[in-house]
Parts: structure tokens; sequence; C-alpha cells
């Protein structure tokens, strides 16, 4: 019997330590703002009737920073009734009342605090003072007074300093705030709260730098607050830094509270670091809960764009583009439409919506290419060379792509004009598309492309193939398509058609040396012949042998 009671007692005393254990860390947790993990821990308390008053105040405070107010009361209420001496519960429930205007009934739940608090705890005068902190409204001489009076307690205490710049700060006084933050540190050089807030001023002052050493030092103090990981996570995000951004992100998704606006803001992050999949995901979980959100929409719907899902995502942006409350619209919700559109052959539609943001916006010269595209798709050359040409004079460093897509949109212009009368013109996008695919050729002389498009240009420029203009540029097109026949049948046979005919014309003007001659035609049927090798039916090659025997 001894035994069993012995080992009862132990039983009990290690149960209490571990809850004293659990309490002590959810309390820490609260401290550092890590509210889901000292909720966790609390509500674990709760439902094993382990919880102390001062737990179920805790919960409290926890729902009032959610703005819970009816699980916020019932928490503070639950508190006072397990022990009516719970002073910490009533500068919450002061503060539910402020927020419900009722200053009167605050007031009362404060004088309790006196009554109770026979320690002089510095810690609870804190919590009274920040019962008056609302947005746009300045309490002045109720904050100053609790916060005196938790001086007079303990003029050493961090929080008490910390308490006056938050207060201050709300008020628009970053200069005053920043004193009482810095008055914190030389009492408590490794104060969290302290740095991250000192971060989040330099960041109201653009002052990047600084902003991230406070956000750092605060971090190497605890890895996982989520106050200074949430605020240097937006720091970076400012900067367009998005993989540190969301690196931060996903750990404060792990300590914190996974509201609606850090479930966007995550999706966003994933969005922007190319992480699609994942975004979807998010963007589907937000949309569940409020399924007319625009935010998520907008983001999902620019996702399903890269994700090649174009009409799904036409649809979704649509319930964007379409709202009557046009000033929720942002620019590049009319860049993403356009594109949707241009992908699902509204390229009319997708133009006006591109010209919205390059007309709003002069820097969004990135734009002219889809113009561009979206001219070339309608067959409005003319117009796709003038924002190509747009594109070049906008970049540093212009493509080779860049100058092929504006040679090609030459190209198909002057097609456009054979058979009218402007010959001039005709020839003169011609050989503005032979000169830009020069400009290929350099840039990418390891590349078929500018030597065969440069080849087509150049025949047309001698249709009779008097003057042989295309040859250099089909042989060197052929000699870099050689080694993968199957890839470039098509052009390869297009290049040994012209090359054929090309040495069979050479050898009929060289037929007073037969000699020449002969060799013209062998080279002549060499190219016909390779065409037998792709497409052994080719009816063109067929007959050129034909008239060379």
């Amino acid at each position: 019997m001894k035994k069993f009671l012995l080992c009862l007692i132990i039983i009990v005393i290690a149960t209490l330590k571990v809850n004293s254990q659990i309490n002590q860390t959810a309390q820490k947790q609260l401290y550092l703002e890590n509210y889901i993990n000292a909720k966790q821990l609390l509500l674990s308390s709760v439902s094993n009737s382990t919880a102390k008053a001062e737990d179920l105040c805790a919960l409290g405070k926890i729902y009032l920073r959610f703005n819970q107010l009816d699980s916020a009361k019932y928490f503070y209420d639950m508190a006072i009734k397990l022990n009516p001496n719970t002073a910490v519960a009533y500068p919450g429930l002061a503060k539910i009342s402020i927020l419900s205007n009722d200053l009167k009934n605050a007031e009362i739940y404060l004088s309790n605090i006196y009554k109770i608090d026979k320690n002089k705890t510095a810690s609870l005068y804190i919590d009274a003072a920040e019962a008056y902190f609302l947005p746009k409204r300045k309490y002045f001489p109720e904050v100053m007074k609790y916060l005196d009076k938790a001086v007079s307690i303990d003029k050493s205490n961090a929080d008490i300093f910390i308490a006056k710049g938050d207060y201050y700060l709300s008020c628009d006084s970053a200069g005053k705030a920043t004193n009482e933050y810095e008055r914190a540190l030389i009492f408590d050089a490794n104060n969290i709260k302290a740095a991250t807030r000192i971060g989040n001023i330099f960041t109201l002052s653009k002052n990047f730098i600084e902003a991230q050493k406070a956000y750092l030092k605060a971090l190497q103090i605890d890895s996982l607050y989520a106050p200074a990981l949430r605020q240097l996570s937006d720091l970076y995000y400012s900067k367009g830094l998005y993989p540190n951004a969301l690196l931060l992100y996903r750990n404060l998704m792990i300590v914190s509270e996974y509201d609606f606006n850090q479930q966007l803001r995550f999706a966003t992050l994933l969005f922007q670091n190319k992480a699609y999949d994942e975004a979807i995901v998010e963007c589907d979980k937000a949309l569940g809960k409020d399924s007319a959100s625009i935010i998520a929409k907008r983001i999902k719907s620019y996702t399903l764009f890269e994700l090649k899902k174009y009409a799904d995502g036409l649809a979704l942006i649509q319930g964007v583009i379409n709202r009557p409350d046009t000033e929720n619209i942002i620019l590049r919700d009319y860049e993403y439409y356009g594109k949707l559109l241009s992908q699902n052959d509204k390229d009319s539609l997708a133009i006006i919506y591109f010209f919205k943001v390059v007309e709003t916006d002069t820097s969004q010269k990135e734009l002219y290419e889809p113009i561009a595209k979206s001219f070339d798709k309608l067959k409005k050359y003319e117009s796709a060379v003038k924002y190509y040409e747009k594109l070049i004079e906008s970049k540093a460093t212009p493509t080779a792509t860049d100058y092929f897509m504006l040679a090609r949109s030459c190209y198909n212009q002057g097609n456009l004009l054979s058979g009218t009368p402007d010959t001039v013109l005709r020839l003169s996008f011609y050989t503005k598309a032979d000169t830009t695919l020069g400009i290929v050729i350099s840039k990418s002389p390891q590349s078929y492309l500018g030597y065969f498009w440069r080849a087509r240009v150049n025949s047309l420029l001698d249709p009779e193939t008097s003057l042989g203009l295309a040859k250099p540029y089909y042989e060197m097109a052929d000699s870099l398509m050689a080694t993968n026949t199957v890839k470039y049948k098509k052009e390869i046979m297009e290049s040994c058609q012209y090359l054929g005919y090309y040495y069979y014309l050479k050898a009929e003007k060289d037929k007073e040396d037969p000699k020449l001659a002969k060799e013209d035609f062998e080279i002549s049927k060499k190219y016909w012949n390779r065409i037998l090798e792709l497409d052994p039916e080719n009816a063109k090659a067929k007959e050129a042998l034909k008239g060379i025997k």
C-alpha cells in the first residue's frame, strides 16, 4: 500500500511538473507573439483541466489579438470564475469595453487591479496601458497614468519602454518611439521585441540596410519570432528578393496564426517564386474561405497562365476584370488579362488591354513584345514591326530572338504587299528584313535560323535567281541543319530545292564550257537526290532530275 501511494505521489508530482513546463512554454510563446503555438499549448491545458487562471487569461489575450471578442471575454470570465483575484484578466476585459466605446466600464475593470495586486506587479499596469492602444484614438493621459505606475514599481523593466514606444508609434511619433525602444535595449540588450520594433521604424523610413540589420538581430535571439519573420519577409518582398522572402514566410507559417491575409501573402510569394502548383493549392484554400476574394482570384488566374491553363485562367480573371468596383483592379490584372486573351486567340481584345497598361505606365515596355505578337497573329505585320522596333529600342541588350521576330514581321509584311503596285514599299520591308537578319546571324552564328530566313528574304530580292543572292545563306543553313535531318526535314528540302535549281541555272549559263556545266549539273543532281532521300516521292525532285539527264 505504501509503495502504491508513493508511486501515486510521484506520478502526481511528475504530472504537475509537466503541466507547469507546458504553461511556462505557452507563456513564453505568447510573449514572443508566436500565437499559434501558445494557443495549442493552452487549449491542451484547458482540455485536460490543468489550466490555471493565468492560462485562461493568456487564451483571452490571444483571441483579443485576433479581434474575436466573444471568445476572449469567455476565457477572461472563466479565469475570474476560477480565481476572483486574477488581476491579469481585467486589462483584457477593459480593452473589450474600450473597443465597445464603454470607457466607464473599462475603468471599473481596471480599478480592480489596484484592489487585487498586492505584490505591485509592473506587467499588470503595462497591460492596463495597452488596453487604451487603439488606432486613431489617443488616450494619452490614461496610457501614461498606467505606464508611470509601472515605472514606479520597476523602473528597469524593458517592457515599459516598449509599451511607450508602441503608443508613440500609434500616434505617428516615430522619433519618440525609437527613443523608447532604444531605452528598452539599454535595460535588456537581447530584447527581441525592441529590436524588431526598431526594424519596423527603419522600414517606415525606407532604410533597408538598418531595417534588415535590426530584424536579423531579433532572429539571432529567436529564429522563429513571428513578427521579425513577417517583417523581414515583407522587407525582402518589397525589394524583389522573393526567394529570401519565401524562405522566411515558410517558417512564419509554422509558428504563426494561419489567417486569411497571411494565406494570401503566402500564395503571392509562391507565385513570385514560380512554385505554381503550391500557389494554386493556397489560392484554393483561400477561395474556400472567401469565394469572392479578388486577391485569391488574381493570384490563381496569373498562376494558371504560367501553367499554360489558358482557358481556366481566362474564365477566372474575368471575375476580376468585370467587377463593378474597378478601383480594386490593378494594371497587372490588365496585363494578364491581355496575355490570357491572346492565348485564347482573342488578340484584338488583348491589344486593347495591353494598351491600357502601357498608356497608363510608360515604363511597362516589356509589353511591346506581346503587343507585337498579337499584331503578328492578326496579320497586321506593319504594326507588329513598329512594336518589335520599340521593344528593341527599350532594351539595353536586345536578343537575337528580338531581332529575328522583327525580321520575320518585315518579311511577312513584304509578302502581304506582293501583287500590289507599291513595289518600293514591299522591297523596303524585304531590305529591312535582310539587314535585321544580319544582326541575328552576328548574335547567334551557330543557329540555322538567321541564315535560313535571310536566304528566304534574298530569294525574294532575287526572284529569278539570276544573282544567286540566297545561295550562301541556304548553304550555311544547310550545313548547320545536316546533323538532324528528321527535325529539319522541311527546311533542308527547301534549301536543297533552291540550291539544286541555282546550280541547274548555272549549268545552263555555263554550256559554253562543257566541263564546268557538267560539274554544275552534278552538284544540282546531288541536291535533288538529297530531297529524294528525305522524300522519295517528291515530284519536283523527280522532274528536275529528268531534265538534267
